[in-house]
């Protein structure tokens, strides 16, 4: 191994604050999408891009997809970055990982507000 890989693999991955922010977001949104289920319809309008009626709608445990997708994403980023040895592909990743796990956060938080019964 060369000294700049081994410098590389000792450095690990940029933002790692944010990844395990990302991680927190992610276990968080599906913790919250899990506690108020029984605040739920038992469909949920989850597919915006569809139609309005019955193709926007699933069942209400399937809030934990957007989070979850986000988490599986997060995983992947991060394998795929510390593959890589390009550090701005790196940063790249790491920083959509950011981005996906807010998204999906929002989804939730805006799903609960419109349709939960608080």
């Amino acid at each position: 191994m060369k000294n700049t890989d081994r410098k590389l693999v000792a450095s690990g991955l940029p933002f790692k604050r944010i990844v395990t922010l990302s991680l927190a977001i992610d276990s968080l949104a599906i913790f919250v999408s899990l506690l108020f289920q029984n605040n739920l319809p038992p469909e949920i309008p989850l597919f915006y891009g569809k139609p309005r009626g019955n193709e926007q709608l699933l069942p209400k445990i399937y809030l934990v997809l957007p989070p979850a997708t986000a988490l599986i994403a997060t995983m992947v980023n991060v394998g795929v970055a510390k593959i890589i040895k390009d550090k701005f592909l790196q940063k790249l990743l790491t920083s959509t990982v950011a981005v996906t796990s807010v998204m999906a956060a929002f989804a939730v938080y805006k799903t609960l507000s419109l349709v939960g019964n608080f």
